[in-house]
């Protein structure tokens, strides 16, 4: 019970204050602490760099958000010889940026390079699984890496294998194009018994059944995650019960099974993701159902929710139960059943959308590739009437990590046009 209270205490933080113990506890979660480290109010604004001569911690000031920062760019970052790279979703200097800033070819979320004592390391093509899965001996797979118990698991290459995290916390980690993938029947990934887990830049390719099941009092947080190809009937590719759910600047795409399913006894915090081509005809979810009614602890904010599907008594947008804001989003021409109406694409009395735009038609929008038999595109094109159609907002990058807003307001959507 005092676990489930500290993660509810933790999420109302992140929710209403952007407090720095939610950020110290959750250096993932980059929508809610991104930049920040002392509160959301903790940077003077600017108009140019002498506006920050008087913040020595932050001299230069940053013209998209006007706000006085340590750094913009790398050449800037001259003061500690170790922290020699700007880390442009949190505008400091840090140790590394991308993986290969690092001798370990891991860079850690927090800015630093990782190592053989805090990483195991997998390779399905170079591993064989053993004790320590260190760079030089990489695992073979995600389950025997697990068995280390280090906090951190650098993942590489195509992972075949069903996956259970039970009772631990630890953060995964991804090279471009990694795929975790369960072939035959069965959910890929299973997290319970009050775990931790972040996940960084990986794709999950489901079949006939969940891609993430998470349950048991369990935390998750999706980062820059793929999922797609679950396609059994209402197995979705994210499914939580009991438990806390992050997803930020994730995609979830083409689950015959619908998208996301939020129980009743759970948390939720979506932010900057793309949900698409989610469900069929008869799912009981097409992009997402949320059924919690707490409303001081859960988010739905700047995401774009397009051509989904749901059977005909469900929205196929947003099945939302809480009487919560939700700004900032895009809802349209999702179905229920074969009908395609301003009242398919959420719940009628569920989350209040009155500051996102929600409707059938699709081309006023001007996505860049909505049509044909894939890949899609769901950024949005010059003139699309997304763009600064926003309300003001804390979250200050979009689904790419370039900064908002680019214009006068805020864009709808997952998508900041540049």
């Amino acid at each position: 019970m005092g676990a489930r209270v500290l993660i509810l205490i933790l999420a109302l933080a992140a929710c209403e204050k952007q407090s720095k113990l939610y950020c110290e506890k959750h250096p993932g979660d980059l929508d809610n602490c991104g930049f920040l480290d002392a509160g959301i109010d903790a940077r003077p604004m600017c108009a140019s760099d002498m506006d920050c001569a008087a913040t020595p911690s932050a001299p230069y000031c940053e013209l998209n958000i006007h706000e006085c920062v340590e750094c913009y760019q790398s050449g800037q970052c001259t003061a500690n010889p170790v922290e020699k790279f700007c880390d442009l979703s949190t505008f400091q200097c840090t140790s590394c940026v991308r993986n290969t800033d690092c001798t370990s070819n891991v860079c850690l979320p927090n800015g630093e390079c990782g190592d053989d004592s805090n990483v195991a390391y997998v390779d399905p093509d170079l591993g064989g699984n053993n004790a320590t899965c260190a760079m030089a001996t990489p695992c073979k797979t995600l389950a025997a890496a697990l068995t280390t118990k280090k906090p951190f698991v650098m993942l590489k290459g195509m992972l075949d294998e069903t996956v259970t995290i039970d009772a631990q916390s630890v953060t995964i980690l991804a090279e471009p194009g990694t795929v975790l993938t369960k072939s035959s029947n069965g959910v890929v990934l299973t997290i319970t018994g009050s775990s931790d887990v972040s996940i960084f830049d990986l794709t999950i390719v489901g079949a006939a059944e969940k891609g993430i099941a998470l349950d048991m009092n369990s935390t998750l947080r999706v980062n820059r995650v793929t999922i797609t190809g679950c396609d059994g009937k209402d197995r979705r590719a994210i499914e939580a019960k009991n438990a806390t759910l992050f997803v930020s600047r994730s995609t979830i795409y083409s689950n015959l099974g619908g998208g996301v399913y939020v129980d009743a006894g759970s948390i939720y915090q979506i932010t900057n993701s793309f949900f698409y081509r989610n469900g069929d005809v008869g799912s009981a979810t097409g992009g997402l159902t949320l059924l919690p009614t707490s409303s001081a602890l859960n988010r739905f904010e700047m995401n774009t929710v397009v051509d989904n599907h749901a059977k005909a008594t469900v929205p196929g947008g947003v099945s939302c139960s809480a009487n919560i804001a939700a700004p900032n989003n895009l809802v349209v021409h999702n179905t229920s059943g074969t009908i395609l109406l301003d009242t398919t694409q959420i719940q009628v009395g569920g989350c209040n959308f009155d500051d996102s735009h929600y409707g059938g038609d699709l081309t006023e929008y001007m996505f860049k590739v909505p049509d044909g038999t894939g890949p899609w595109d769901y950024h949005v094109n010059a003139g699309s009437m997304a763009i600064d159609r926003g309300v003001t907002s804390d979250i200050k990058f979009d689904l790419d990590g370039e900064t908002r807003p680019q214009g006068t307001q805020n864009d709808l959507g997952a998508d900041e046009f540049k």
